[in-house]
């Protein structure tokens, strides 16, 4: 898979018109790119992980600047795990410029280097169009049997490899064991900061309209 680059964005300009549904060009740029991603929630008061981006065509990758090791390098557009490994999380700055050529080049995108906070890794569904939006369930990766070299990222292998899923017993589902006072911190960041669906782009869903019937003449 390849980052679409220039012309990311055309898809959802084409689909537009009296069937689409989706978010906007801008929304799903925004979405695409993680340091305007993050921005926005940084805007909001969402706490983020320091970042810096190296674009592809810089002059090596110089230490990132306000961030201190350990350091965690993806793609600045791919979503999906691509590009990551257990590699990705590097502690020194050779690391680094190692890594940060690996996504230039072989993956083909900008490097997004950002601190790494150890720590388990939710996905939080979002529901509604107000301000007052609900948490639809926290998901999270299994990992029952992982290897000790496994690490604690979550990597392409480990996210879409059903070999390797077999392999060491992982599996994905609702999250458990979630204390009361984090699930009540993820709610009030939802209703509190999350910015309206529309500041961002977003539009309500709605099913598109069927064929339209030939008038009776």
């Amino acid at each position: 898979m390849a980052d679409l680059g220039p012309e990311r964005g055309r898809l959802p300009r084409a689909a537009e018109g009296p069937v689409h549904r989706a978010a906007t060009r801008a929304a799903s740029c925004s979405a695409r790119d993680k340091a305007i991603a993050k921005k926005l929630l940084a805007y909001h008061r969402i706490p983020v992980a320091d970042f810096v981006v190296f674009p592809r065509g810089a002059r090596g990758a110089a230490a990132a600047s306000g961030c201190s090791f350990p350091l965690i390098v993806k793609s600045l557009t791919l979503d999906a795990s691509i590009g990551i490994s257990q590699a990705s999380v590097v502690e020194d700055e050779d690391k680094l410029v190692e890594r940060v050529r690996f996504i230039h080049e072989p993956i083909g995108t900008d490097a997004l280097v950002e601190r790494y906070i150890e720590g388990r890794e939710l996905y939080v569904g979002v529901l509604g169009n107000q301000r007052a939006a609900g948490a639809a369930g926290l998901g999270a990766a299994v990992r029952r049997r992982c290897p000790r070299t496994s690490g604690k990222i979550a990597t392409e292998r480990l996210k879409w490899s059903l070999a390797y899923q077999k392999k060491h017993g992982i599996d994905s589902g609702a999250a458990q064991d979630i204390a009361p006072e984090v699930m009540a911190r993820i709610q009030e960041t939802l209703q509190a900061r999350l910015p309206q669906p529309h500041a961002l782009g977003l539009r309500p869903h709605r099913p598109a309209p069927g064929p339209r019937r030939a008038r009776p003449t």
